[in-house]
């Protein structure tokens, strides 16, 4: 380790470098999933709108990062490319938050193994070239965590400022960032509990900040679209009062779903080193808070998380890399089982990355249980979103001869919200939203300007009963399965 020492700066230049080239190499080889159609499309709504108001609320969804993704598509004039782009800038950050934190908790060589493990990890890297909310959390979680031990170190006004501002930002891109704005303060109390030691003015300070977040986010709050929200997001947790009602079925669930997602995403020598070695930390002071990070979050997703997907651990990640970074460096004098957990580690995560950047349509059949399925919906079937960019340039391609009429099922996800978002500011475009199970389709052929030069986009064969007045024009075929 004492080239580390010598070599610092080279180091980390050299993790830097591979962070970018690891994120931005073939960045758009996946195709447009689901889930981002639906984000860069009522973005670009908050975006171009006269009144900004935040539409994303009215789909379940918190307004931040579907505004930027739409700001990165006008900022490099690619819709995907631009996006994602965005999701790989909040990944730098969480790369130099896990640096600073496990810099200021142990040393600089902790801090860049730590930070090199985020770099190749398959979790991370997965999740940093999509645009996806996720990454942005744990971006929150990292960072609330540096200004939570600096306040418990320090305790300066600044300090307590910026982390309400960081947790209250939190709270613009996803509900899971609500963790982050009790969590120094409920983290605070039970390192009292177990270490016997307490500050009033630090449990203040704590409190202020959950002040700061909430100012921050009241804007949000008292918009009207908010109660939408609100309703939304029930449809993803438990009420609190239902673990009165013990559904250990559900926990275990739960409980094995992360622990197979873990085991994969992280490789098992990263899971278990991180899991072993944050424990064994935890011991210490000025360690604990990396357990409360990892554990009170696990431990209410397990209680209360419905429609549970890979993406939702993410945050998991954050303190099991920084006590992986930490440990290894402590057991750095034991050359061999370094090096050996190193080349283990290592080895796999190298053919993950390779996979994923150049074979992407493999990349779940490398995986196991519920990792392989849930990877699944993002290379495979309509949500993976193969062919609809295709057709939506297909289309304004059409547009440029003549106006055109496109209609769609309203609906969200592939090809609909992709559809709407690339072509619906297009002057030569009427878009008609077929509201299926409410409106007759005599009623929606009414809505049709251009009757002589219209278009139906369908998810697969799906034609919601159109089908008397269509013909097949041209199909977009997933390359590797049997959708369209």
């Amino acid at each position: 380790m004492r080239y580390l020492d010598r070599y610092h700066t080279y180091f980390f230049i050299a993790v830097i470098i591979l962070f970018f080239v690891s994120r931005f190499t073939n960045l758009t080889i996946i195709p447009i999933f689901n889930d981002e159609s639906t984000y860069i499309r009522y973005g670009i709504e908050q975006l171009v709108e006269p009144d900004h108001s935040p539409y994303s609320l009215l789909i379940g969804k918190e307004p931040m990062t579907p505004f930027l993704y739409a700001l990165g598509t006008k900022v490099f004039h690619a819709v995907l490319f631009g996006a994602r782009t965005i999701s790989v800038i909040f990944g730098f950050l969480t790369f130099l938050g896990i640096y600073f934190v496990t810099k200021k908790l142990s040393n600089r060589n902790a801090a860049l193994i730590a930070s090199f493990f985020y770099v190749i990890l398959p979790f991370t890297l997965f999740f940093d070239r999509l645009a996806l909310m996720d990454n942005a959390v744990c971006t929150v979680a990292v960072w609330s965590l540096y200004f939570c031990n600096r306040v418990m170190m320090d305790n300066k006004w600044w300090q307590v400022v910026l982390l309400g501002i960081v947790t209250g930002i939190g709270l613009w891109i996803k509900s899971s960032s609500l963790f982050y704005i009790f969590l120094p303060f409920v983290g605070y109390v039970l390192y009292c509990f177990f270490f016997k030691t307490i500050k009033i003015s630090i449990l203040i300070n704590f409190l202020f900040s959950i002040v700061i977040s909430g100012v921050i986010f009241l804007p949000l709050l008292v918009h009207p679209f908010y109660s939408t929200h609100s309703e939304l997001m029930k449809q993803y947790t438990y009420p609190i009062l239902s673990f009165l009602t013990f559904p250990v079925n559900l926990w275990i669930e739960n409980f094995v779903k992360m622990f197979v997602w873990m085991i994969n995403f992280l490789t098992p020598t990263g899971f278990l080193i991180g899991v072993v070695l944050l424990f064994y930390l935890a011991r210490e002071k000025k360690y604990f808070l990396l357990l409360i990070w990892f554990l009170l979050p696990l431990i209410y997703i397990c209680l209360f998380a419905k429609l549970l997907t890979s993406r939702h651990i993410l945050i998991l990640t954050i303190p099991l890399i920084i006590s992986a970074g930490t440990g290894m460096n402590l057991l750095v004098k034991k050359v061999k089982l370094v090096t050996a957990l190193f080349a283990i580690l290592i080895i796999p995560c190298l053919f993950y990355g390779v996979v994923l950047l150049f074979y992407p349509h493999k990349y779940p059949t490398y995986f196991l249980s519920f990792a392989k399925f849930d990877l699944t919906q993002y290379f495979y079937s309509n949500s993976s979103g193969y062919g609809v960019i295709e057709a939506a340039k297909f289309l304004e391609a059409k547009a440029k001869k003549s106006k055109i009429t496109v209609m769609l099922r309203d609906d969200s996800g592939n090809p609909e919200d992709a559809v709407v978002m690339l072509l619906s500011k297009n002057p030569h475009v009427q878009i008609v939203l077929y509201k299926e199970k409410i409106e007759g389709k005599d009623v929606a052929i009414k809505k049709i300007v251009n009757k002589g030069n219209a278009f139906f986009v369908s998810r697969g064969s799906y034609l919601a009963g159109m089908e008397p007045y269509l013909e097949i024009e041209k199909k977009f075929s997933h390359p590797y399965d049997k959708s369209f």
